[in-house]
């Protein structure tokens, strides 16, 4: 059953958006460590539409193919589809060619639901009949910090990772992302975590603009200026109030910043949710017996059962740096919310001092007194 947000979506017209270019990622990684010259191999090029069957939906290409005689590698296939048009409900995809990548990557059937979802939304689905595992993230929605979100599929019985980005506000950081270091696209959490850092990157840059907004108002009214405390001699008189060339513009200013410090607040918090689950569901992931790709049928033989520990061993190694990153980008969330909590008291401060009806009072006074 269609939700309203569904119901409501628009999608992309293929007539005109036909030839829209797609990024894509796609290589295999092998899982045994000791093989080197098959350890990691990716490319990344730049498709069009109509270039989508042909080339990522068939799961049996020239590039990667389930062979049989390479049962160590697994493989890894994304495409990011870009922001064509605004709107919250607007998709970037015709509905048919949408269906065509769910049904061949088996992508999970609430993938468009998260996608037109206005607020933050991190999940994980296990298909116990089939040893799938899906992954969806969407961020906290907002002009200032991206629309991002992401479908991940993990399927063992094809020995590949699909994954579906939508909406990237800073595509480029992501996929450098990705590059940098390729060897951990064998984890499917990487996509994710991934995505999580490139919007935690967008909620500080943000921060850093309404930060400065603060600061030029502070100067203007020269009171409540971060350091005078320790600094005196920088220290405003406040024999002469401090005469502001535009009241009303400052004002506006600071009610432009108190909205993009609640907009800012709700994404921030969210973004730590969103680091909590993932490192919680990486730590399942962890502590489960079943190592990370099954799907791969035990082998007998001790050699072969030492290759088996090794690979396991390897892919517990790649989950573990995975993590690491993941819980770093959480601790400074925590302490990004403390300081859009601080920027909002000298927002508030700044905007009683300005507004005050005192101001004209202690205006009139001054004046009074100089004459």
């Amino acid at each position: 059953m269609e939700t309203r947000e569904e119901k409501l979506a628009t999608w992309a017209d293929p007539s005109i958006d036909r030839l829209q270019s797609l990024r894509v990622l796609e290589g295999s990684l092998s899982l045994d460590p000791n093989d080197l010259d098959k350890r990691v191999l990716i490319s990344e090029e730049k498709i069009q539409f109509n270039q989508i069957e042909d080339h990522l939906l068939n799961t049996n290409s020239d590039n990667i193919s389930d062979d049989n005689d390479t049962p160590n590698l697994w493989y890894f296939k994304a495409i990011s589809l870009p922001r064509l048009r605004p709107g919250r409900l607007a998709l970037s995809i015709p509905k048919q060619i949408f269906q065509q990548i769910q049904d061949s990557w088996n992508l999970h059937p609430r993938t468009i639901e998260v996608f037109l979802s206005n607020n933050g939304v991190f999940t994980t689905f296990h298909s116990y009949s089939s040893e799938r595992t899906s992954l969806l993230l969407k961020v906290a929605v907002s002009r200032s910090t991206g629309y991002d979100c992401v479908s991940v599929t993990c399927d063992p019985s094809r020995r590949t990772t699909y994954v579906l980005y939508h909406h990237l506000k800073d595509e480029a950081s992501l996929f450098a992302t990705l590059l940098s270091t390729p060897e951990r696209c064998i984890d499917p959490y990487f996509f994710v975590a991934a995505l999580y850092r490139c919007h935690h990157q967008h909620i500080e840059t943000h921060r850093n603009t309404i930060d400065d907004a603060i600061l030029g108002i502070e100067r203007q009214t020269s009171l409540g200026h971060p350091g005078m405390l320790m600094d005196s001699e920088c220290r405003a008189s406040l024999d002469k109030y401090p005469v502001l060339a535009d009241p009303k513009s400052t004002i506006q200013q600071l009610s432009y910043c108190q909205t993009d410090l609640a907009v800012i607040g709700h994404a921030a918090r969210c973004c730590l949710e969103c680091g909590e689950w993932l490192v919680r569901a990486i730590d399942d992931g962890l502590l489960s017996e079943q190592p990370p790709h099954y799907g791969r049928e035990r082998r007998n033989g001790s050699g072969l059962h030492q290759q088996d520990h090794q690979s396991s061993e390897s892919l517990r190694a790649v989950r573990l740096m995975i993590r690491q990153d993941v819980e770093y980008m959480r601790r400074r969330t925590v302490m990004l919310l403390s300081q859009v909590q601080q920027m909002r008291d000298r927002a508030q401060s700044q905007t009683n001092f300005v507004s005050n009806p005192c101001r004209k009072r202690f205006h009139h006074a001054t004046a009074d007194n100089s004459s």
